[in-house]
């Protein structure tokens, strides 16, 4: 079936989020004194769900402490961020340009708020593109499971199928796989590793190596 809708995982492919996530994480675990770098959080826990990724954490450290109250901390510190911190990915913005003009649907599909989707969007000015936004927070299981990525297939209107998923996390490429739909990985030059099996049909470095005729040889 040919491909009619891209679903763009946000943190780390639409804006350098996904940095600014693991210095809150990291900074915040430090405080209950659990020691993880900002590099592990991300190679472990990209595009998982912020209770989520805190619960594990908690378990594999026998940590008695609220997931609840940690998740609340780390939304205030990133909400602050999105006043004056977000980046956009290199090309980003002239892919999404590129992606609407031949006519293709667009959404997202983010472990973020609702909220701070909404932010990141507006603030690397690329909001007006997007045909559907959805949350890890509107589906009862975050990525690596698929339900994000069928919510966003959803409301738009589309069969699984007719979808192609842009992610940097392995999570998020997992959970794409299992939604059924093609997933090209974003994996920039210092993060690919050659022991690391990357879930994806294509695994590319750059925006500007996504062509439309890449997207469709996967449909």
């Amino acid at each position: 079936m040919p491909i009619t809708t891209v679903i763009f995982d946000m943190d780390g492919v639409i804006a350098d989020t996904q940095r600014l996530h693991a210095q809150a994480e990291h900074a915040l675990l430090r405080q209950r004194g659990i020691h993880l770098t900002p590099e592990e959080i991300t190679h472990r826990f990209s595009g998982v769900s912020g209770h989520e990724m805190f619960s594990t954490i908690f378990q594999e450290h026998n940590h008695s402490g609220s997931v609840d109250e940690i998740v609340t901390e780390k939304r205030a510190v990133m909400m602050g961020h999105a006043a004056s911190d977000i980046v956009p990915i290199s090309g980003v913005q002239a892919l999404i340009k590129r992606l609407k003009d031949a006519g293709l649907t667009l959404a997202v599909a983010s472990a973020s708020g609702p909220d701070f989707i909404e932010k990141v969007l507006e603030s690397v000015q690329v909001r007006q593109h997007f045909d559907a936004l959805a949350s890890s927070r509107e589906v009862a299981r975050g990525k690596p499971a698929p339900d994000v990525f069928l919510l966003a297939a959803k409301k738009v209107g589309v069969v699984a199928s007719a979808c192609m998923v842009i992610e940097d996390g392995i999570s998020g490429m997992q959970g794409a796989r299992a939604a059924g739909m093609a997933c090209i990985a974003l994996v920039e030059p210092h993060r690919l590793q050659s022991n690391t099996n990357y879930p994806a049909d294509v695994v590319v470095e750059r925006h500007d190596q996504i062509t439309l005729e890449l997207i469709q040889s996967l449909g």
